[in-house]
């Protein structure tokens, strides 16, 4: 039996005048709230910043949705991860990250909403990032403001293949995403 090929594509942006910034920015503008993304000039300056690194997630020829992350050198943080809304249900978050974690050798971390119960889609998300192998780690975690005079917002941080256990180790990724990712 032949595999399946795959359904998706990553296309890098690397020119904040593109097509392709402008596709990005409509999908980032939609899914994130103003306190969980960075002010358009600012996300334009990260394109230029080393270990930064912004795709296009393609899917039969068409713009589906995003991914942003940051090589930090001894681990990689995803920022954003998000599919278009019409394209959601198909699998396609599940397959990129999928592919993404299969090609680190490193840590992967990113920040997800704090579970809770009354607010199904935090419950929704932490089980689709856990059912990928991401893992809760119990240390007390706030996501730095992506912009000036924004608040911090409370999250957590989820690692991959396993959790931080060290305090220290811990301590060192939250301040990495704090004084590099999120410093524009």
């Amino acid at each position: 039996m032949e595999k399946e090929p795959k359904s998706i594509k990553l296309l890098s942006v690397s020119d904040s005048e593109s097509e392709e910034f402008k596709e990005f920015w409509k999908i980032y503008v939609e899914a994130f709230p103003i306190d969980q993304r960075r002010p358009e000039a600012a996300q334009k300056e990260c394109l230029s910043k080393e270990g930064f690194s912004l795709q296009l997630v393609m899917s039969k020829g068409e713009v589906a949705g995003c991914l942003s992350y940051w090589d930090l050198g001894d681990f990689i943080y995803i920022e954003h991860l998000a599919i278009e809304a019409d394209r959601r249900g198909e699998g396609l978050g599940s397959e990129i990250l999928g592919d993404f974690l299969g090609a680190q050798s490193k840590t992967v971390v990113l920040e997800s909403d704090p579970p809770d119960q009354s607010d199904p889609v935090s419950l929704q998300r932490l089980a689709f990032y856990e059912r990928l192998g991401f893992v809760q780690n119990p240390q007390q975690y706030q996501q730095s403001p992506f912009a000036e005079g924004q608040p911090a917002v409370k999250a957590v941080l989820l690692s991959y293949p396993q959790p931080i256990s060290d305090t220290q180790e811990f301590t060192h990724v939250a301040e990495a995403i704090t004084t590099t990712a999120h410093a524009y």
